[in-house]
């Protein structure tokens, strides 16, 4: 039986054709020819707020915390993916496998 990896490819950069684009697009278009089903969530067109507000800030020490929908939502979103793929100004291509 072949297993085919669930993988999301998350990018953020204000301009559509940037330098930063164009490398998700290849890494996504890569990804899918290899067999997997691929994702991508374009942080800058989705809507996303970035800064991070007082509900949502960390407590390692209460495993049961709430934190925002918004939050709440995109953690649930991201738990039926295998690997989770970054490509942001900062910090270049970055895969985080479970």
């Amino acid at each position: 039986m072949t297993v085919v990896p669930r993988i999301e490819v998350v990018w953020a950069h204000p301009r559509a054709q940037s330098l930063t684009a164009t490398i998700a697009g290849d890494v996504v278009e890569a990804l899918g020819q290899g067999g997997a089903d691929v994702d991508v969530l374009d942080l800058y067109r989705s809507g996303f707020d970035p800064v991070l507000r007082e509900p949502d800030e960390p407590d390692e020490g209460d495993l049961d915390r709430r934190y925002s929908d918004e939050v709440m939502g995109q953690a649930e979103r991201m738990r039926g993916y295998d690997t989770l793929m970054e490509r942001h100004l900062n910090i270049g291509l970055a895969g985080h496998a479970r």
